[in-house]
C-alpha cells in the first residue's frame, strides 16, 4: 500500500512521507503481517479479520476501532489508544500493550445528542503471554479471555469483567482489580503481591497456587474460593516486629496442625486502631484484647477464644467468626456486614466428622448500634446479648439461642428466623 510506503517515510522523517490516515476505512480481511502503522491515525477503522501479526502499531490512534477476530499475535501496541476497541476474539498472543489506553471510549456530539460512551470488548480475546504493564483496562469486558503467564503488573482493571477468563500464571503485581468480576476465574500460580481485589466478585474463582501476600481483600468474599497452596501474608508488614513474629508463628502452627510455630496467644493486649485487613488468627487466644478501631475485614477469626474482647467501632466487614468464643465481647457500633459467625463442625482426632456442632458463643454480648446486615449467624447462642439499635437486615438467624435478646430498635427487614422470630426475640 503507498499509503504505508509513506508513512514510514514519514516515521523517517523524509520530505517525501506522510502520516498514514486510515480512519473510518473498511480494511475487513485485510493482510497486513508486520505493517509499521506506528503513531498512525487510526480511530474507527474497520481491521475485523485482518492479519497484524508482528505489526508495529506503537501509539497509534485506534479509538473505537473494529478488530473483531484480528490477527495480532506478537503485534507492538505499547502506549496505542484503544478506547472502545472491539476486540472479541481477536488473537493477541504475545503482544505488547504496555501503557496502552483501553477504557470505555466517550464521543462527544456537536448537537444535543451530548454524550455517548463506547464499551471496549475484548471477550474471548487471547492474551496469553501478552504484556500489559501499566495499561489501562477499567471496566473493560474481558469475559472469557485467556491471558495466561501474561504480564499485567500495574495494570488498571477497576471493575472490569472477567468472568470466566483464565489469568493461569499471570503477573499481576500491584494490579487494580478492585471492584472487578471475577466469577469463575482461574488465578491459579498468579503472581498477586501487593494487588487489590477489594470488593472483587470471587465466586467460584480458583487463586490454588496464587501470591497474595500483601494482597487488599477487603469486601472480598472468598468463601466459595479455591485457595489451595496460596500464600497469604502471615503478618502485614506495617504491624511491629513482635506482633509480626506472634502472627507469623501463629500462621505457621495452623499450617502444620500444631506440630511447629506457636499458638497466637494476645490475652488483654491494646491492638487498638490497628490495619489487621485479612489476618489469620483462627483458634488464637484473644481473651479481653482490646481491637476497638481496628480494621478487621476479611479477617479469620474462626474459633478463636474473644472473650471480653473490645472491638467497638471495629470494622469487621466479610470477616469470618465461624464457631468462635465471643461471649461478653462488645462490638458496639461495629460494621460487621455479611460477617461469617456460623458453627463449626466438631471434628474427632482422625479428623472425621463426629456430625456434631460447635456454634458461636456471643452470650451476654455487646452489640448496640452494630452493623450486621447479610450476617450468617447459624445457630448461635445469642442469649442475654444486647442488640438494641443493631441493623440486622438480611441476616441468617436460623436456629439461634436467643432468651432474654434485646432487641429494641433493631432493624429486623428481611431476617431469616426458624418458622417466626428465633426463641424469646421481640420484633
Amino acid at each position: 500500500m503507498r499509503i504505508v510506503s509513506a508513512h514510514e517515510a514519514w516515521l523517517d522523517r523524509k520530505p517525501s512521507g506522510a502520516c498514514a490516515n486510515l480512519a473510518r476505512q473498511d480494511l475487513t480481511g485485510v493482510s497486513l503481517p508486520g505493517v509499521n502503522l506506528r503513531q498512525a491515525k487510526l480511530s474507527g477503522v474497520n481491521f475485523q479479520y485482518a492479519d497484524l501479526c508482528q505489526a508495529d502499531l506503537r501509539k497509534a490512534d485506534l479509538f473505537a476501532a473494529n478488530l473483531h477476530q484480528a490477527l495480532l499475535s506478537g503485534a507492538r501496541l505499547s502506549g496505542a489508544d484503544l478506547r472502545g476497541v472491539r476486540m472479541r476474539d481477536a488473537d493477541l498472543t504475545g503482544a505488547d500493550l504496555e501503557g496502552a489506553d483501553l477504557r470505555e471510549g466517550t464521543l462527544m456530539s456537536g448537537d444535543d445528542a451530548g454524550v455517548s460512551v463506547i464499551p471496549s470488548d475484548l471477550g474471548r480475546v487471547s492474551l496469553d503471554n501478552a504484556t500489559l504493564r501499566d495499561a489501562n483496562l477499567s471496566r473493560v469486558n474481558l469475559g472469557r479471555a485467556t491471558m495466561r503467564g501474561a504480564d499485567c503488573a500495574r495494570a488498571r482493571l477497576y471493575q472490569a469483567n472477567l468472568e470466566g477468563a483464565d489469568l493461569e500464571g499471570a503477573k499481576l503485581q500491584e494490579v487494580d482489580l478492585s471492584g472487578a468480576c471475577l466469577v469463575g476465574a482461574r488465578l491459579s500460580g498468579a503472581q498477586l503481591g501487593g494487588a487489590s481485589l477489594a470488593g472483587a466478585k470471587l465466586d467460584g474463582a480458583d487463586l490454588s497456587g496464587a501470591d497474595l501476600k500483601d494482597v487488599d481483600l477487603s469486601d472480598a468474599d472468598l468463601d466459595d474460593v479455591n485457595l489451595d497452596g496460596a500464600a497469604i501474608d502471615a503478618a502485614p508488614s506495617h504491624l511491629d516486629r513482635d506482633l509480626r513474629l506472634v502472627v507469623a508463628k501463629h500462621a505457621r502452627w495452623m499450617e502444620t496442625n500444631g506440630r511447629e510455630g506457636e499458638r497466637a496467644t494476645l490475652d488483654g493486649a491494646d491492638l487498638c486502631h490497628l490495619d489487621l485487613a485479612n489476618i489469620n488468627l483462627s483458634a488464637a487466644s484473644l481473651r479481653n484484647v482490646k481491637l476497638s478501631g481496628c480494621r478487621l475485614t476479611g479477617a479469620s477469626l474462626v474459633m478463636a477464644d474473644l472473650s471480653n474482647a473490645e472491638l467497638i467501632k471495629a470494622d469487621l466487614r466479610g470477616a469470618i467468626l465461624d464457631g468462635a468464643t465471643l461471649c461478653g465481647a462488645d462490638f458496639s457500633r461495629a460494621n460487621m456486614t455479611r460477617a461469617k459467625l456460623k458453627p463449626m463442625p466438631i471434628i474427632d482426632r482422625t479428623g472425621r466428622r463426629t456430625g456434631r456442632l460447635w456454634p458461636v458463643n456471643l452470650s451476654n454480648g455487646r452489640l448496640v448500634g452494630t452493623n450486621l446486615s447479610g450476617a450468617d449467624m447459624r445457630r448461635a447462642n445469642l442469649i442475654g446479648a444486647d442488640f438494641t439499635a443493631t441493623d440486622l437486615t438480611g441476616a441468617n438467624l436460623t436456629g439461634c439461642r436467643a432468651n432474654g435478646v434485646a432487641f429494641d430498635r433493631a432493624r429486623t427487614d428481611d431476617v431469616i428466623w426458624n418458622d417466626g422470630p428465633a426463641a424469646g426475640a421481640a420484633r
